[in-house]
């Protein structure tokens, strides 16, 4: 029996001489493996619906061990994503997240709607605004994963943290225990695997955890904005990658190639 569902195109590995294997993030949540038959040819009718990035509605049937794909149909291309060097880096972080935490078959069906939206934005933004929205991606994959940085009460007795979020005074934060620090517990506890950061990348980061994405590309910063948008994007990026390597995977090429293409 043949199964219909739409996917976002995660990796693409050659199979043979024209053959492709997909990997796809599925809309009920999990990750699906399967065969394109002659996707590599010139003129390939499925080929040209199985690029990265791109959503597409796919059947596929059952085959000895990978699934068959017989028909691919694009929902939407991403086209945008696939345009530039730092589109395409900004994508790939994304997806490559998504592939990995998504390769044990535990299904969590929002974050197909998530990625879609993330996908669709970094297509949308500008050049100096990719690395703020990659970052806010990011972010919320590992919220919805589980593993949301606590922003804004103190992780170890709970009391706000937003007089000290006013104040110009650096705030501690610790991957290990999963967020900003007090400073009252701060003075009593031995909590050695902790950071100082300034107070408005905390800020930030709560902002992209919690806005939607059309908010954020509206934002003031995000539009006119565009050098100290890059350069704050960059920094949050750099905190996130620390927040992902310590609580979901150890390494993402596709972050670190764009932390480093400038």
């Amino acid at each position: 029996m043949d199964d219909s569902t739409t996917l976002i195109v995660l990796k693409k590995t050659k199979l043979g001489e024209t053959d492709l294997i997909i990997n796809g993030f599925s809309e009920q949540g999990f990750q699906i493996r399967a065969v394109a038959k002659g996707a590599r040819k010139p003129g390939s009718k499925l080929g040209v619906h199985l690029e990265l990035y791109s959503q597409t509605r796919v059947l596929v049937s059952k085959g000895r061990s990978l699934g068959i794909i017989t028909e691919a149909q694009t929902v939407r291309s991403n086209e945008s994503c696939r345009s530039d060097v730092l589109h395409s880096a900004g994508a790939a972080a994304i997806v490559e997240l998504l592939d990995k935490i998504s390769a044990d078959s535990v299904a969590d069906a929002r974050l197909f709607a998530l990625v879609c939206e993330a996908l669709r934005s970094i297509g949308d933004v500008s050049d100096g605004s990719v690395r703020m929205i990659t970052a806010a991606a990011l972010l919320k994959i590992a919220s919805q994963s589980g593993v949301r940085p606590s922003l804004k009460e103190c992780v170890f007795c709970g009391d706000t943290m937003a007089s000290q979020l006013r104040g110009n005074a650096q705030v501690a934060f610790s991957c290990s225990q999963g967020g900003v620090i007090c400073d009252c517990c701060l003075s009593e506890i031995v909590e050695q695997g902790y950071t100082q950061i300034d107070p408005q990348l905390v800020e930030w980061a709560e902002v992209l955890i919690t806005g939607r994405f059309k908010d954020l590309e509206r934002h003031e910063l995000l539009c006119n904005g565009e050098e100290l948008c890059d350069d704050l994007g960059q920094i949050l990026l750099e905190w996130t990658r620390e927040w992902i390597r310590f609580h979901l995977v150890s390494r993402l090429k596709s972050l670190d190639f764009l932390l480093s293409f400038r």
